[in-house]
């Protein structure tokens, strides 16, 4: 656009920015589930709506304060998506949306803790869910799946770094698989396998 006609443009653009953000973050308050990955999407979209408003007019307080606002409501949405998630145990999605936020350079440095022992809370609750799984198959008579669930849980800890689990943690999962390995130990002497 010829520069005497930016300052139009960029003021339409702005204005549109801050119609759809304020209307996504409306749609947001009243949605029946807010801990759901389709209102952290919108969310995210409010804010990237939002930026665009700011970015066509850097100028506009208002415009600043809506951007800081829905960038915040997308951190807070996304921590409650994630414990939703962790509840219904579905730990590999829960740790992309974490992954995605921790890599995010807007991402808050006062909220880096909790998101890392969110992390780690889904690395020992797969473990651990693997972990009674083996257990239930051992109970059924099914050792050739417990075998397997607990080998699957080993090498999950096993990719984990110091980071990822604290030394508490790693140590309270690796006595859930020794447990788990145990008890299938001890239903085969039971079944006189000495050797297996």
């Amino acid at each position: 656009a010829p520069d005497a006609d930016r300052p139009t443009y960029q003021r339409q653009l702005a204005t549109l920015a801050d119609g759809v953000a304020r209307d996504l973050l409306a749609q947001v308050d009243k949605h029946p589930r807010p801990e759901s990955e389709e209102c952290l999407a919108a969310v995210r979209c409010a804010a990237l709506w939002a930026e665009c408003g700011a970015t066509a007019m850097p100028a506009d307080g208002a415009l600043a304060d809506l951007t800081a606002a829905a960038q915040a409501t997308v951190w807070s949405a996304c921590e409650r998506t994630v414990v939703a998630l962790v509840q219904r145990q579905d730990f590999r999605p829960a740790r992309r949306l974490l992954r995605e936020a921790l890599a995010d350079p807007r991402f808050p440095a006062e909220r880096v803790v909790a998101f890392r022992e969110l992390f780690s809370t889904t690395y020992s609750g797969e473990i651990g869910q693997l972990t009674a799984q083996a257990l239930r198959s051992v109970q059924d008579g099914r050792e050739i799946e417990a075998l397997r669930a607990l080998r699957r849980a080993e090498a999950l800890l096993g990719t984990l770094n110091d980071a990822a689990l604290s030394p508490t943690r790693r140590e309270e999962v690796g006595r859930r698989l020794s447990w788990g390995y145990a008890r299938l130990g001890e239903r085969r002497v039971v079944a006189g396998e000495h050797e297996a």
